[in-house]
């Protein structure tokens, strides 16, 4: 398996920085959404990483069926979870109603040394500073490192990390046909 894969996909919301609920910063991230081939893959890893884990156990109860580890077919609340995620809402009775809206994936930036080492670059090919801001609706290409697997309370996530990032400025159309 590759430490590294390139993707292309559109981010809804561009460059996002989290918090916890204290207020402390935790990190930059950014969702991707995906609906073709590289969807695809990323649903055969969440599939490898299941049987894997339902196979090994991975220190849990060895009387553990399959189901609460794969949770929902898109879903997030199983042992494992899942790389790419179907958006939902919950409804007033508690269910998950899923959304009409691509699959999405989910990434941090990469660090190094508390030191940003995600690279940008402008969809020109041009390097561009490491606090480049991308804004929501951008079409991006990038490459990611997907070798951290990390175990919480809620179970198991692959985190993988953006190594470089191209994106496609926002071209309003409507506003330049009315100019």
């Amino acid at each position: 398996m590759e430490n590294t894969k390139k993707y292309k996909g559109y981010t809804p919301f561009g460059l996002v920085e989290n918090f916890d609920k204290d207020n402390n910063y935790q990190g930059t991230s950014m969702s991707m959404n995906c609906e073709d081939q590289y969807l695809e893959k990323a649903q055969e890893l969440d599939q490898f990483f299941i049987d894997a884990f339902y196979k090994y156990k991975w220190s849990l109860n060895k009387n553990i069926p399959k189901e609460a580890i794969e949770s929902f077919e898109h879903g997030e609340s199983g042992l494992w979870k899942r790389i790419s995620k179907k958006p939902y809402k919950v409804n007033e009775g508690g269910i998950r109603e899923y959304l009409d809206y691509p699959s999405r994936m989910d990434f941090s930036l990469f660090y190094k040394n508390d030191r940003l080492e995600t690279i940008f670059f402008s969809w020109e090919k041009e390097k561009l500073d490491s606090d480049t801001k991308i804004g929501p609706r951008r079409e991006v290409k990038f490459i990611a490192a997907w070798f951290s697997l990390s175990r919480g309370t809620f179970g198991l996530a692959l985190k993988p990390k953006l190594m470089q990032v191209m994106f496609k400025k926002f071209n309003n159309v409507y506003l330049t046909v009315m100019k």
